[in-house]
């Protein structure tokens, strides 16, 4: 009897748990940044992103709960936070889970939506 030993070697697949467990807004930002890196649009402000997210709303009526979620991402590794003068810049990290797989990207744009009120 012989016995070979293989090694199995599983490709990165992207964490659907580690986007369930997100809020809505939070998949929201981790999607649109990980959308406009690939855009070749890697640090925007935090005006542009509350204005991708939330057209029809004051930049200042949001600019505080943007700014939550931001650091909350932040704190998780998703995302990286620049102050530079008055503007404060934001970018995607490696760690986005949207920035993994980006094929699954175009999956969960119809999924992912931020009702206004």
């Amino acid at each position: 009897i012989e016995i070979h030993e293989e090694e199995v070697r599983e490709e990165p697949e992207i964490e659907l748990n580690e986007i369930e467990e997100m809020t809505e807004v939070s998949q929201k930002i981790c999607y649109i940044l990980a959308a406009l890196q690939q855009e070749d649009k890697e640090l925007v402000t935090l005006k542009f992103l509350a204005e991708e997210m939330y057209p029809d709303k004051e930049y200042l009526k949001i600019r505080s709960t943007i700014s939550q979620y931001t650091t909350e991402l932040e704190e998780l590794g998703y995302v990286q936070k620049k102050k530079k003068g008055k503007h404060v810049y934001i970018k995607s990290t490696d760690k986005n889970p949207f920035l993994k797989e980006k094929s699954k990207l175009k999956k969960m744009k119809k999924k992912i939506k931020v009702k206004s009120k």
